[in-house]
């Protein structure tokens, strides 16, 4: 995936993201990231990071990554469900 293909899909990322965790109250942030130590192969770094009721995670991507616009709303479901699980698993744990 070339980096202008990347940012697009991104872009579109956002937008579906934003709209999902609109609705279910929770807060999402999105930036790009510079680091100076990575692969040469790897251009740019997209971080996401959702938080709900105190609770947040945070995943990257990278234009390595490939996945086309058709797969946008996957990708978008499969952030939120991860992150409700893991939110789930955490609160089970402060239950017991």
């Amino acid at each position: 995936m070339t980096k202008q293909e990347f940012k697009e899909n991104m872009i579109l990322l956002r937008r579906q993201v934003e709209m999902l965790t609109f609705d279910l109250g929770m807060r999402a942030e999105f930036s790009t990231v510079n680091t100076m130590y990575r692969p040469m192969n790897i251009e740019c770094y997209y971080e996401i990071r959702l938080e709900y009721k105190g609770y947040h995670t945070s995943d990257m991507f990278n234009n390595t990554m490939t996945f086309g616009t058709e797969d946008i709303n996957k990708v978008a479901v499969a952030l939120i469900s991860s992150f409700f699980a893991d939110y789930v698993g955490a609160i089970s744990l402060r239950v017991n």
